[in-house]
């Protein structure tokens, strides 16, 4: 009789743990929540704007790095206690991330943000079509900030390598923050020039195989971009008829055909973008490999959605 006693305690213990667990899993987590879309019940300017902008763009649009701010209690004052997701630009799968800090001025108003997302929409979204990012952040300004060694947060100083204390833009996994530069934005007619490049370029260059008739279109094309001229056969200096023949657009210097891959794929990167066909095939006649290099990587852009006729 006290081993039928003994079973049934056990199974009563576990059917409490059970009765438990199923409990815990019913607890909505609400990582299914979309962080980047507004509040259904949200029916603000703001929200409607950004509702708009991803039905044109295919883009979330934010105007704050507060993905989310939700209360879960009451500190011992009494005080609510908040739980905050914030938009980490730097945020990446693998690797490392960056060695910098950035905050943001906001747009406050509703007409500047109708603005700016007009801006971006004219200027970037019909340019590039469905190589639009996951998201985009638009702000004022953004502040790049270093740690000086001593544990303090100093503006970031101007490099030989591009960095500035007050970029134009920050490229992120999943979002996009570009700054209005205090109205710069609106005045200048290349402000998106090299976001436009960068974009472009990340998107040619995220599959190997994206780019690899470009690139085979060169004979030992690794070789030529790799090595100094000597180790491969040629004399040290700079001949930009020998490197268009080679089916590059210049020489890049006197020991070198190329900086490495980036340089020389950006390089015909500017030109198909700031360049016609037509003038192209004018201004390189007698360069045939230029010629074809220049029409695979215009159609490759096609192909992804890029628009020449805006």
């Amino acid at each position: 009789m006290k081993k039928i006693y003994l079973y049934m305690l056990m199974a009563l213990v576990a059917f409490a743990f059970s009765a438990c667990s199923d409990s815990e899993d019913v607890t909505p987590s609400h990582a299914d929540i979309n962080k980047f879309v507004p509040a259904g019940d949200d029916q603000s300017v703001e929200a409607q704007l950004r509702r708009d902008f991803k039905e044109q763009t295919g883009s979330y649009l934010l105007f704050n790095d507060t993905l989310s701010k939700e209360k879960i209690g009451e500190d011992m004052y009494g005080k609510p206690v908040y739980k905050t997701e914030l938009l980490d630009i730097t945020y990446t799968m693998v690797g490392y991330g960056s060695d910098y800090t950035y905050t943001y001025d906001y747009l406050t108003t509703d007409a500047e943000k109708q603005k700016a997302a007009n801006l971006v929409i004219d200027k970037l979204a019909k340019k590039i079509g469905k190589m639009m990012p996951y998201s985009v952040f638009l702000v004022n300004r953004i502040n790049r900030w270093m740690n000086d060694g001593e544990g303090n947060m100093i503006p970031a100083e101007d490099s030989w390598d591009g960095i500035v204390p007050n970029p134009s833009y920050v490229v992120g996994a999943r979002c996009y923050a570009i700054s209005m530069d205090n109205g710069s934005a609106f005045d200048d007619a290349n402000y998106f020039e090299s976001l436009l490049e960068d974009i472009v370029y990340s998107v040619l260059t995220s599959d190997d195989s994206t780019l690899k008739e470009f690139y085979s279109a060169v004979e030992n094309y690794n070789a030529l971009v790799s090595s100094w001229k000597d180790e491969i056969g040629y004399e040290d200096e700079i001949n930009d008829e020998l490197a268009r023949s080679l089916g590059f657009l210049n020489d890049y210097s006197e020991y070198k055909f190329a900086k490495n891959k980036e340089w020389e794929t950006r390089q015909y990167l500017k030109k198909v973008m700031t360049v016609s066909q037509q003038e192209f095939n004018e201004e390189y006649a007698e360069y045939p490999i230029c010629q074809s290099r220049y029409a695979i990587l215009r159609n490759k852009m096609i192909s992804l959605g890029f628009n020449f006729e805006e």
